[in-house]
Formats: C-alpha cells, sequence, structure tokens
C-alpha cells in the first residue's frame, strides 16, 4: 500500500480521477490496484469508510491531504508514505515542452505556482 500526502486545500478528487485513468484495467482484465482518497473524521470522531474494502486490493494507493489524520488500519498496512511535490521546476518544464509553450523564466514560474488549482 502507498500513501500519497497531497497538499490542502487541493481537488483531492482529481488525483483519484487521474489515478483511475492512469492504472484502469487493460484488455487483459481489470486492474489490482485500487486507488481512494482519504477523507477526515465525522463530525462525531468516526470515519465514514471501512478500510478493508480497500485492503483487499493487491495494491492500493491512499491520496491523504498534507496534516489529515490517517485510519490506523491504513497506517499499519502503508508500505511507504510519500509526499507529492506539486509543480516543481521538473513539471513545470515538462508541461511547457509539451504545450509548446516556449521558455518560463522563473517570474513565470512562480507566479504559475501561485494559481487556484481547483481553476
Amino acid at each position: 500500500m502507498l500513501v500519497i500526502t497531497v497538499p490542502r486545500g487541493w481537488p483531492i478528487d482529481d488525483f483519484d480521477y487521474v489515478a483511475d485513468l492512469c492504472l484502469a484495467s487493460s484488455a487483459r482484465g481489470p486492474s489490482k490496484i485500487k486507488t481512494f482518497c482519504h477523507p477526515a473524521r465525522t463530525k462525531k470522531g468516526t470515519w465514514d469508510f471501512s478500510p478493508r474494502t480497500y485492503l483487499d486490493a493487491q495494491k492500493v494507493i491512499v491520496f491523504l491531504p498534507l496534516g489529515m489524520e490517517m485510519h490506523p488500519e491504513f497506517e499499519i498496512s502503508a508500505d511507504a508514505v510519500l509526499d507529492l511535490e506539486i509543480l516543481d521546476d521538473r513539471h513545470v518544464d515538462s508541461l511547457v515542452r509539451q504545450l509548446d509553450a516556449g521558455p518560463f523564466s522563473e517570474e513565470d514560474k512562480a507566479q504559475l505556482r501561485q494559481q487556484d488549482p481547483a481553476c
């Protein structure tokens, strides 16, 4: 199981959608990977999901907003916890090349990082 922490305020459902798209089942059969966007505890302090629904897969990717509490069953099952770095220079440079938008200055990159990710 892989846990990927993502910045707070980012549209976490987008990560789940992209992961499902990238890991979609092939013509050879269904994917053995499940993705999950980890929610916060409910107002009553309980969890509104069952980890067993996800832990039965061969591989699980959990997206967890940075600083959010992780369900204990996921915590003990995690093989690795990685922080997702959003829009570092490599990402911006790659995107600029793919869009054939010309080189971006450091100022352009800084301004891009300030944009609301939900837009």
